[in-house]
């Protein structure tokens, strides 16, 4: 298998908004431009001129799926990474319980990271006189093992996020796995049809974006055209910066526009899960993976837990 256009890196990283992709490079300490390709990464690395980049961090096109498939594509062009993480933020869903008197059911909070499980895309489907009637598309989902092996430690031990710098909460972020909806448009009309119909039908959801549809089915097709000897695997890493409700009980407990929140909380839902995903990369990184024979050896990243540290000041002598 050749290399990719600009060469090899372990992990590619593909953030959407401004915000996004400063945090990342922020939290990641990725400072150094790979020569005039647009991709970021540590100054570790190209110090040590490896063959094979520990990873490497860009931005898509655009928001939305289809540029989140072109963008993630050329990544996997560009690099042919092992993993792909797409970070960035998201709508938690909440939805109102059972309880007396109502109130919404446990969810994610604002600021808090989901990991997904499982991506639909609620924009495709066929609208008919009893209702709007979902339809599916091939998508590459999250590996479980990906998941249980490096998610399921971070919901657990929530290190990670200690001491995150200008966190407007009362608490730190905590980590959730479950299913995502990707869609089009942003969620923030909980009075819509459409809105309201697509958190009923995927009920076990507990978050909404625009990108992580592209990326799962860019996935999908980059498999099909390179053949057997490539198979990358990929993780979608949200912070929830607003709240998206699809009843009218919902908005009334809600109590606030999710525009507001998204506002106020767009930075920080960006730097948590900045957070996550280089707490991801450690737990990558830290492993050596086996590769193939036409490419360079994959061994574990001696300075992963170095990653986004700021370096150490170098001595003066007397």
């Amino acid at each position: 298998m050749p290399m990719g256009r600009e060469g090899h890196a372990r992990v590619g990283i593909l953030t959407v908004i401004p915000e996004e992709m400063d945090e990342a490079l922020d939290v990641l300490g990725a400072s150094v431009e790979v020569g005039m390709t647009g991709y970021f990464t540590s100054p570790l690395s190209l110090d040590e001129g490896l063959d094979c980049l520990p990873f490497v961090v860009a931005r898509s096109s655009d928001r939305s799926n289809g540029p989140a498939n072109e963008s993630a594509r050329a990544l996997l062009e560009d690099w042919r990474p092992e993993t792909l993480l797409l970070v960035g933020i998201a709508g938690g869903i909440r939805r109102v319980g059972n309880s007396v008197p109502a109130a919404l059911e446990p969810g994610p909070a604002l600021g808090d990271v989901v990991l997904a499980t499982m991506v639909h895309f609620g924009d495709y489907g066929k609208d008919l006189p009893s209702g709007f009637l979902p339809r599916w598309l091939p998508l590459v989902h999250p590996p479980k093992r990906l998941l249980t092996r490096h998610g399921e430690p971070m919901r657990i031990n929530t290190e990670w996020a200690e001491g995150i710098r200008d966190w407007p909460g009362d608490r730190p972020p905590t980590l959730h796995q479950g299913e995502i909806v990707a869609v089009e448009a942003v969620a923030s009309n909980p009075f819509a049809e459409r809105q309201q119909a697509i958190l009923r039908y995927f009920d076990k959801a507990i978050a909404i974006d625009m990108e992580s549809k592209g990326v799962a089915e860019a996935l999908f097709d980059y498999e099909a055209d390179v053949g057997v000897h490539y198979h990358p695997r990929w993780m979608c890493v949200r912070g929830i910066s607003d709240l998206v409700v699809g009843s009218d009980a919902a908005v009334a407990l809600l109590g606030e526009d999710n525009a507001a929140q998204r506002e106020e909380w767009r930075k920080a839902a960006a730097r948590s899960a900045a957070l996550a995903a280089r707490a991801l990369l450690i737990r990558l990184l830290s492993r050596p993976t086996s590769a193939h024979p036409e490419q360079p050896p994959r061994p574990a990243w001696p300075h992963a837990s170095q990653i986004g540290m700021s370096p150490a000041p170098e001595m003066v002598e007397a």
